[in-house]
């Protein structure tokens, strides 16, 4: 349990200091860096347009923190690539879900597209974080 609490507190924490060295660990930094300038601008934009609608995009960061809380709760059980289709499927379910609320946000396209790279962004990020948990490699 301990390790489930200790990655949800740390996935957010290590992916918004991306933004302090978008390079630091080459282009594998610079992904999520890109999602937290998407996610500052579009909820400015969000807040300044009143567009309430683009609350439904926490949906997909929760599911991102509810994996990563899985991955930390089955840490080391799943050896080399045998979480390969599990992070398959949490990504493919988070696409769903954020290409849904970005349909539905249909006067606000550019916020909600902003809001859908961040989603994406920081669901790859926490795959990523979830598959060295699930087999126990750490970079």
């Amino acid at each position: 349990m301990g390790n489930a609490l200790w990655l949800v507190l740390a996935l957010p924490k290590w992916y918004f200091s991306t933004i302090l060295a978008p390079l630091s660990a080459g282009p594998l930094t610079i992904v999520p860096a890109i999602g937290v300038i998407c996610l500052v601008i579009g909820t400015a934009l969000g807040i300044l347009r009143k567009q309430k609608l683009l609350l439904a995009f926490i949906a997909p960061f929760l599911l991102s923190e509810l994996f990563v809380a899985i991955s930390g709760f089955y840490r080391g059980r799943l050896p080399g690539s045998a979480g390969n289709s599990i992070l398959l499927i949490f990504l493919l379910l988070t696409l769903i879900t954020s290409s849904y609320v970005l349909y539905r946000a249909k006067g606000a396209r550019l916020t909600g597209t902003l809001l859908f790279v961040f989603s994406l962004t920081y669901a790859l990020f926490a795959a990523f974080v979830a598959a060295m948990s699930f087999s126990d490699s750490w970079l």
